[in-house]
């Protein structure tokens, strides 16, 4: 009998472990403790999407920045209420963070 038949359900070698991307680990985490998880990047996004928003309408920047602002910002909200795959929601959580921070860095050094 060869080892590859006494393979144990679940088990995985080193190779298959290395193999995961970060990406891949972060899904399976967010998974498995999905409904905190999705409150906990419902709260951030929004509070960062509200502090962006207001750096934005106190700067007098334009409205397509407030627009991309609030775009970014309601629609990893609603992927979120959704409860989307775990890829969809940390895809759009992690780019209402990345956006709103940015624009909230452009503000601040306008």
């Amino acid at each position: 009998m060869k080892t590859a038949d006494l393979k144990v359900y679940g088990a995985q070698s080193a190779t298959e472990t290395n193999a995961k991307t970060v990406m891949d680990r972060q899904i399976e985490w967010f998974d498995s403790n999905r409904f905190g998880l999705m409150a906990v990047f419902i709260t951030i996004q929004s509070c960062l999407g509200g502090v962006a928003a207001m750096y934005i309408l106190e700067g007098g920047a334009s409205n397509f920045l407030l627009s991309i602002c609030s775009m970014v910002t309601m629609g990893a909200n609603a992927v979120m209420i959704a409860q989307a795959n775990a890829k969809a929601c940390l895809v759009s959580g992690y780019t209402a963070i990345a956006v709103n921070v940015l624009l909230i860095a452009i503000e601040l050094w306008s």
